[in-house]
């Protein structure tokens, strides 16, 4: 990736709010030339969208959860494949190490949770699951 499309990602990063012209201004370029790199890193698919972020403060129901999950190696496919339909799991990561995958989960309750974990648990080829409550938030970039 090029310099100046990491300096613009990181000054989104630091604020996805601001205008061309603030970005423009901040980069020492013109504002047509911050809104055609922004297309570009859009079209490229290295921006997939925007978002928010929630602070601290923001009073959120329910639970998050790290769930790692060992596979049989044959049946991961259909298993990722199923997981990405659920709308509890927030994200799912391919990782390397004693687990396979990781799930970012958000669920209502503890049972809702419980409910989660057994539906996972309960997949063809899912050999093993380890998971961690998210009690609070020190670092969220």
């Amino acid at each position: 990736m090029r310099k100046e499309h990491r300096e613009l990602l990181r000054e989104l990063e630091t604020n996805a709010r601001q205008s061309t012209a603030e970005l423009a201004r901040k980069l020492k370029v013109s504002r047509s030339t911050v809104q055609n790199r922004l297309e570009r890193l859009e079209e490229s698919g290295i921006i997939a969208g925007y978002t928010i972020r929630y602070g601290p403060e923001a009073d959120r129901d329910g639970l998050r959860a790290h769930v790692m999950v060992r596979v049989n190696p044959n049946l991961s496919l259909p298993i990722r494949e199923t997981l990405r339909k659920r709308t509890e799991i927030r994200a799912l990561y391919s990782i390397s190490g004693e687990y396979d995958l990781i799930a970012v989960v958000e669920a209502s309750s503890p049972d809702a949770l419980l409910q989660l974990l057994d539906c996972i648990r309960g997949l063809d080829g899912v050999l093993e699951t380890n998971t961690s409550v998210l009690l609070s938030a020190l670092l969220n970039r």
